[in-house]
């Protein structure tokens, strides 16, 4: 699996990533003009599986959510602190998803990643 960029240009600006533990990332937005960091991005990251697309194999690949996703699994924070926390929140929140998705089968062991 192709995993997700440590640094990446999106909209200008640049995205370094700053922290990530498990399937949780957070990645400071940055002025290409001044070099501030301006926001911060919190999100859980995507896994895309192998799939093919007008005839073209594209492998597995982790991704930034998409724009649908976004208030959902990925967020823009203004405070690196309050990115942390949210970073927090939102590993809560795959815990719990994780742990109602083993209580639904029935027993059986199965692969829910």
């Amino acid at each position: 699996m192709k995993l997700l960029e440590k640094t990446y240009k999106k909209y200008r600006n640049q995205h370094n990533q700053i922290n990530r533990e498990g399937d949780v990332a957070i990645y400071e937005i940055i002025s290409p003009e001044s070099g501030r960091v301006l926001a911060y991005e919190v999100f859980e990251v995507v896994k895309n599986m192998e799939r093919t697309i007008a005839g073209v194999k594209i492998g597995a690949s982790e991704s930034t959510p998409g724009n649908e996703q976004w208030g959902s699994i990925g967020f823009t924070i203004w405070q690196k602190s309050a990115a942390f926390a949210k970073a927090g929140v939102i590993q809560k929140n795959i815990d719990k998803r994780i742990y109602n998705q083993s209580k639904t089968c029935n027993g059986k062991n199965r692969d829910i990643s």
